[in-house]
């Protein structure tokens, strides 16, 4: 995933300038399409690794589906958002504040998940 990504945005880079340029704007539909999902599905495995995944647990309960469920969806929105506000003077303030509450809240989950997961492996 990571390489493709680095493969479009090479050719998004490639397409300068932009002026009037339909071809670069489909690269650049597909680089934030990309970007939107390789950070939603990057996120939700660091996610699982902090809950033990691989190592502890061999099912996760429904309460951590449906967390992960719901963190992959604020994630993919925010990055959505983030792009599509990209151009808006007055919204970039308020999406970047959002990116950073968001990226402070899943570092508190992974910490809480991390500390979770090491008391139950050395009980």
């Amino acid at each position: 995933m990571k390489v493709l990504l680095c493969i479009i945005e090479g050719i998004y880079v490639s397409q300068c300038p932009y002026q009037d340029n339909i071809q670069a704007r489909y690269i650049l539909m597909a680089l934030v399409t990309i970007t939107t999902i390789f950070q939603t599905i990057h996120i939700s495995i660091v996610v699982l690794l902090s809950k033990g995944w691989l190592y502890v647990r061999s099912v996760l309960t429904k309460n951590d589906l449906s967390g992960l469920t719901m963190l992959m969806g604020i994630v993919y929105i925010s990055y959505s958002a983030m792009f599509v506000s990209a151009n808006i003077a007055n919204m970039q303030l308020f999406t970047k504040v959002w990116m950073n509450i968001v990226y402070v809240v899943i570092l508190m989950y992974v910490l809480c998940q991390c500390i979770d997961t090491k008391s139950q492996v050395h009980a």
